[in-house]
């Protein structure tokens, strides 16, 4: 049985429910959509009075089974997510987010259809 999936955020808050894109690009997508183990990443962000300057002060670590990725943040980029006891999924920023843990996806026989 899968579980919710976990977006930590700065600060000590957390999101849980169902990551459906990782907001990477379509090459780790591809990697995310296929994956058969879980996901975790963790972030990197600038901090000081220079880092708004920095036209890219933001980079994640993802791991996705045993692939790797190190991948800087472009401006804008968002986790698309549906969080438990919302009606819809919403964007999520990763410059909010400090760490990710996604659930492994379901087996085939414990899909919803």
């Amino acid at each position: 049985f899968n579980t919710w999936d976990e977006v930590h955020f700065h600060g000590g808050l957390m999101n849980k429910g169902d990551v459906f894109e990782l907001g990477l690009g379509s090459d780790i997508e591809e990697i995310f959509a296929k994956r058969e183990s879980e996901v975790t990443g963790s972030t990197e962000h600038k901090r000081g009075l220079f880092a708004i300057f920095d036209k890219q002060p933001s980079r994640a670590s993802i791991k996705i089974g045993k692939k790797n990725a190190d991948v800087t943040l472009a401006h804008g980029a968002c986790i698309n997510m549906h969080v438990v006891g919302e009606a819809k999924p919403r964007q999520i920023p990763w410059s909010c987010i400090d760490k990710i843990v996604l659930s492994k996806p379901p087996a085939e026989w414990n899909k919803n259809r």
